[in-house]
C-alpha cells in the first residue's frame, strides 16, 4: 500500500489524531508540525492500503507491516507498506527532467 500527501496544514489534526492513532500518538505527536501529523497518516494508511482495508476497517498494526516513508518531490510526503512476510523492498528514483 502507499500514501501520497502534499505537506500542508490540516485543520483537523488533533481530532483525526485523536479517532484514528488513539490517546498515545496524542502525547507523542507534535500536531503543531504538520509534517510530524502527516508521517503518522501516510503510514497509516498505506499500511491499511496495504491489506485492503479503509480508514475505518480492521486496524493494521505496525507490526504486520514494513513501511519506508520518502519525499516523492518537495514538499510532498509518502510512505509505503508491504506485509513483514515479503521480500525486502528496493525504492529507486528516477529523476525527470523539469518541464519549461
Amino acid at each position: 500500500g502507499i500514501d501520497v500527501e502534499p505537506v500542508r496544514a490540516v485543520p483537523d489534526a488533533q481530532r483525526i489524531a485523536h479517532r484514528v492513532f488513539g490517546e498515545d500518538a496524542l502525547r507523542t505527536l507534535d500536531l503543531s508540525r504538520p509534517e510530524t501529523f502527516l508521517t503518522s497518516w501516510t503510514a497509516f494508511e498505506a499500511r491499511q492500503k496495504c491489506f485492503g482495508h479503509g480508514v475505518f476497517n480492521q486496524r493494521i498494526t505496525p507490526d504486520m507491516c514494513e513501511i519506508t516513508h520518502f519525499e516523492p518531490m518537495e514538499n510532498w510526503l509518502a510512505c509505503v507498506a508491504w506485509p513483514s512476510i515479503a521480500q525486502p523492498l528496493v525504492i529507486r528514483y528516477l529523476q525527470t527532467p523539469e518541464l519549461s
